[in-house]
């Protein structure tokens, strides 16, 4: 959004809205890669706006196009996104696209900012104010010196200034105005019509009016003048601060937070004596198997949510907290840079998870990794929990557990290659180790297939061989065209359809040995008489018998006749004959039967053992 643009027309383009199946992962998202997927995939709970990050190490968008642009700007006017989720996907963007192209897309923000503003509704709709409040937040956090086409700047403030002055607007209304006019005026390096100066810094330091500060160090003209200003704001936090070793030790503590943005503790100094998480939102991971190409996803259920959706990206930051030898609080992760803050904390570097579906970014925020192999599952499988384990300067020190939950597969039924195969023979592992799930490995020759199943829902599973389906049978002959009628006679009947032939015989089973390994002591005794229920070697169907023929349509009739007269010599006219009217269509031929369907394949032998002998 350029603020300054308020009077341009209102963009005209917007996003052909696509119906899409959901929950829908980020990566499924950025495959599409639209706008209009973007918008259904930040809508959905938990939604992670770090999709929009073009320079992002998980799943994102890779090129910013007109239609994502003309998406975004939709998005925010009609409500599609939450307001919040919207600035967070649009700043990344910001940050992330070329300047130029991030130009471009504050112009194409600014009508929209001029519609939302001189809209009636601001002044009394809170969802109206919350879309205005985020694209207002955008535009005066924005990266020092990115800015829309200038040549407009001073045209648009002015009227903007008129506005404010004949007071055009409505309350709400005239307080987004003037931020913004003043944000413009300090951007010229001028507050309330003066110079800013060093002298009315102090004053305002004095005053405790950060929030002036905060303006200053992001939108001044001048970095030197905006370093000052960060400066004063690093003094108000270290005299408010709470913990009595940085207000002892004010002077190093201001100098490493103007450096760093934060004041972070070595933790070989000061090592950890206790940490733990705040509380975490309550989720259960439910993982989605696709066993042909062996992958899987994992997705989010939550109390009171009707449905799945995607996993949640968790930040560090107000998240974990710990308790450090030779510091007077409890500390946290290090927030952003430009917060200032001056408690002692925890650098992000220094944190990690040991997890192989999650990753920390360089913000110490961690998300999870939604698509995966089945194999790479197992030894989760016989975990009771989906834990990440949480580690300050390598040791773990705490963890976040959330329930989890294999949604049942498709059987798992290795079958024969073409119509009619016998299925393969298959060795098919079962680890039983984890009461409460069953995992399958069924293989032939060098293919290995897995399956997760639940213990609740393992009785209805099944997993071996079988045969494939057999031929269908050939279709039956079309039956003859009835003859076509002679003049004034009907059209012959059309000739039955033939018999469809029958199909051909399923394909049989192949054999199958089970190994089945169990808990603790080997007690496979319930698991077996639940397994040879479903490890199984089944014979193919038979194939579907043929089609008959089809009867064939009757003859046409014949054509009419009229009827003639004539002249004798005695000047009579003389009847020659009767017409007659045209033939009728001939009947068609009855549809030949269907084929018989086939035989089913036999089953093959099943074999079961246990890891440490033959049952």
């Amino acid at each position: 959004m350029r603020a300054l643009a308020l009077l341009l027309p209102l963009l005209s383009a917007c996003a052909t809205t696509v119906a899409y199946k959901l929950p829908m992962t980020a990566g499924e998202a950025a495959s599409y890669g639209t706008g209009d997927a973007v918008v259904a995939y930040l809508k959905q709970p938990d939604a992670a706006p770090a999709i929009c990050d073009l320079g992002a190490n998980g799943p994102h968008l890779q090129a910013f196009t007109p239609e994502v642009e003309a998406a975004l700007v939709s998005a925010l006017l009609d409500g599609q996104t939450e307001p919040e989720v919207w600035r967070r996907c649009t700043n990344l963007l910001l940050k992330s696209l070329p300047p130029p192209n991030a130009s471009q897309l504050l112009d194409a923000l600014a009508p929209a900012y001029k519609k939302l503003i001189s809209s009636g509704a601001i002044e009394t709709d809170l969802q109206t104010a919350a879309r205005l409040t985020a694209l207002q937040r955008l535009y005066l956090e924005r990266k020092s010196g990115l800015e829309g086409d200038p040549k407009t700047v001073e045209k648009m403030i002015d009227s903007l200034r008129e506005v404010l002055a004949r007071k055009g607007l409505g309350p709400v209304a005239t307080r987004f105005g003037q931020e913004l006019v003043m944000t413009a005026d300090v951007e010229r390096g001028l507050w309330e019509g003066k110079p800013v100066d060093l002298q009315l810094m102090d004053a305002l330091a004095a005053a405790g009016n950060e929030v002036t500060l905060s303006r200053f160090a992001a939108r001044l003209p001048s970095s030197a003048l905006r370093d000052e200003a960060k400066r004063r704001i690093v003094r108000v936090h270290i005299a408010l601060s709470p913990f009595a070793e940085v207000r002892e030790h004010a002077a190093d503590v201001e100098a490493t937070v103007l450096r760093d943005g934060h004041y972070a503790v070595s933790l070989e100094q000061h090592p950890v004596t206790r940490a733990w998480l705040a509380q975490t939102p309550e989720r259960k991971v439910v993982v989605e198997q696709n066993l042909w190409p062996q992958s899987a996803r994992l997705v989010a259920t939550a109390a009171g949510r009707g449905a799945t959706s995607v996993m949640p990206v968790l930040s560090m930051r107000g998240l974990l907290s710990a308790e450090l030898k030779g510091v007077s609080r409890p500390v946290g992760v290090c927030g952003k840079a430009k917060d200032l803050e001056v408690a002692p904390c925890i650098a992000a570097g220094d944190v990690s998870i040991d997890n192989p579906f999650a990753y920390l970014d360089k913000s110490a925020t961690f998300h999870f990794r939604d698509h995966v192999r089945i194999a790479d599952l197992v030894p989760l499988a016989m975990e009771p929990a989906f834990r990440v384990p949480v580690k300050l300067n390598g040791a773990e020190v705490a963890a976040l557990s959330w329930g989890l939950e294999f949604e049942k597969p498709e059987n798992l039924l290795l079958t024969g290659a073409f119509p009619a195969g016998n299925g393969p023979n298959v060795t098919v592992n079962v680890d039983h180790r984890n009461p409460g799930r069953y995992v399958f490995d069924a293989s032939a020759g060098h293919s290995h297939y897995f399956a997760i199943v639940e213990a609740g829902d393992v009785a209805s599973f099944r997993a071996g061989s079988e045969g494939a389906q057999g031929y269908r049978g050939a279709a039956g002959a079309d039956g003859a065209q009835g003859a076509d009628g002679d003049q004034c006679q009907d059209g012959g009947p059309g000739g039955d359809g033939g018999p469809g032939g029958p199909g051909g015989p399923g394909g049989n089973g192949g054999e199958v040995r089970a190994i089945v390994t169990c808990g603790p002591g080997g007690a496979c005794d319930d698991a077996m008489a639940v397994l040879q229920r479903v490890v199984v070697s089944l014979g193919g169907p038979g194939g579907r018998g043929g089609a008959g023929g089809a009867g064939g349509a009757g003859g046409q009739g014949g054509p009419s006749r009229l009827s003639t007269t004539h002249v004798d010599s005695d000047g009579n006219t003389v009847d020659n004959g009767d017409g007659c009217n045209a033939g009728g269509l001939g009947p068609s031929g009855s549809d030949g039967p269907p084929g018989r369907p086939g035989p089913e394949g036999l089953p093959g032998h099943v074999t079961f053992e246990t890891a440490r002998g033959v049952t």
